[in-house]
């Protein structure tokens, strides 16, 4: 019996996804912007974003924002 996982036409199993989760709460909310543009700036492609409190509402602004040339702003 053939898994699906082990298709020959499913290729996507093997690569790795980049996370960023960000934790909520004062200056460790600063802390998460400066790590988000630091990635951006570095032309690391986010594949899911994640947050506690506050971090919750900017991880859904930069999962949101359309902007390619500039994805460190929102």
């Amino acid at each position: 019996m053939s898994s699906s996982l082990s298709s020959p036409q499913n290729n996507n199993n093997n690569r790795i996804e980049n996370v960023l989760i960000l934790q909520g709460g004062g200056s460790i909310g600063a802390f998460g912007c400066g790590v988000f543009k630091g990635l951006a700036n570095n032309n690391i492609r986010i594949d899911i974003v994640a947050g506690t409190l506050i971090d919750g509402i900017k991880g859904a602004i930069i999962a949101g924002n359309k902007d390619k040339e500039h994805p460190e702003v929102y």
